[in-house]
């Protein structure tokens, strides 16, 4: 009986849908060092641009750039990764939303496993080995929507970490707590 109730009630389709995917800069430095300069090279820095969203219709564009370097001086190699996401309008937004606060909202748990590949595919191709950027968990209640409409390009907190390199020592977990 439990089945029958779960197949009868599909997944409600979002208002906005991911259309396409594609890459407008693929950028990568690899600098020539010596095998004392290789040591400690395990740790590489990398920052998450917050999106810029270009609302449109039917189609709107959403550009995320990630930046990517290594966690030592002299630095082994630089990444530079921006992606396009294009997004169409398919229903009504929910109460509150505009169309850029909504892709504001979505545009990171989105767009991130994308961005993600390439810096991965980047680091293989540079002869690093693999770049694994942190998994970002999108929030699965809605966000708070005040009474007065948010400003352009409002966008959340974006992550900033390292990245890890499986060849080399991961980093110890932090001991703090928030």
């Amino acid at each position: 009986m439990a089945e029958s109730a779960e197949t009868n009630n599909p997944l409600p389709s979002a208002p906005v849908q991911l259309r396409d995917v594609f890459p407008v800069t693929l950028s990568g430095k690899l600098r020539p060092l010596t095998p004392e300069q290789l040591q400690g090279q395990g740790q590489a820095n990398a920052q998450v641009a917050s999106p810029t969203i270009f609302p449109g219709d039917p189609l709107s564009q959403i550009q995320l750039t990630a930046t990517v370097v290594s966690g030592q001086e002299p630095s082994l190699f630089e990444i530079e990764v921006t992606i396009v996401g294009l997004f169409e309008r398919t229903g009504d937004l929910p109460a509150g939303y505009t169309l850029e606060s909504y892709l504001s909202a979505i545009a990171l748990a989105l767009l991130m496993p994308f961005l993600r590949e390439y810096v991965f595919e980047m680091g293989m191709r540079l002869r690093i080995g693999p770049i694994l950027l942190p998994i970002v968990t999108p929030s699965l209640a809605p966000p708070q929507i005040s009474p007065s409409p948010a400003p352009p390009n409002v966008a959340p907190e974006r992550p900033q970490g390292e990245a890890s390199h499986p060849r080399r020592r991961p980093p110890r977990p932090s001991t703090t707590t928030p």
